[in-house]
């Protein structure tokens, strides 16, 4: 397996949109990080395959950030609307004031992430290649 994908690595690099594919169903099936990243360069170059699987992949990411930025949001708003009157309780609420929009600030942006590379490929690319 290493020497075919020491090739698919090598096509890959050159732009080769076949052997990007097959780079991300390699990968994606062993769990590598790197399957997003070549799946998206597959999608940038032109890969009819590729975009499918990109946009469902996307879509599928993007869904998945609503779902925690809903609950956050419910959860957030519902702590606004109390207001204890010890000292104690009034700066618990305060720290999960703070957690939750710290909260809803993550998931949004990751939403936003997903937006964009949904709409673009090249961005996908972008903040695949930045996640570690």
């Amino acid at each position: 397996m290493a020497k075919a994908e020491e090739w698919y690595l090598k096509a890959a690099n050159q732009a080769h949109t076949d052997a990007q594919y097959a780079l991300f169903l390699c990968y994606l099936n062993s769990g590598n990080k790197e399957a997003d990243k070549w799946l998206a360069a597959a999608t940038v170059n032109g890969s009819k395959d590729a975009k499918k699987r990109y946009l469902a992949r996307r879509f599928t990411g993007l869904i998945g950030s609503l779902i925690p930025l809903a609950i956050n949001i419910f959860f957030f708003m519902g702590l606004t609307y109390l207001s204890p009157t010890n000292g104690f309780l009034k700066f618990g609420l305060f720290v999960l004031k703070i957690i939750f929009s710290v909260s809803v600030l993550k998931a949004g942006l990751q939403t936003i992430g997903y937006l964009l590379s949904l709409f673009s490929p090249s961005i996908g690319l972008y903040l695949s290649s930045k996640k570690k």
